[in-house]
């Protein structure tokens, strides 16, 4: 599975930005741990946005990644 420069760009940005909610969501909550939440933020970032077959919008997708 090649992934191209751009593709990089932009699940770096993706990333960051779920950092930036995550202390948001934190700060809301005057509590909370961020380690857990940014050591594994790039993993999941890349799975759920260029790994996963995956739709918000249509959670009952058909095709969507799923245990069986």
């Amino acid at each position: 599975m090649g992934i191209s420069d751009n593709q990089i760009n932009n699940l770096n940005q993706t990333a960051l930005n779920l950092r930036r909610n995550i202390v948001k969501m934190i700060k809301i909550g005057e509590g909370g741990h961020l380690g857990g939440s940014f050591s594994c933020i790039e993993i999941i970032t890349v799975l759920y946005f260029s790994v996963l077959q995956c739709n918000p919008q249509d959670p009952q997708w058909e095709d969507r990644e799923r245990e069986f």
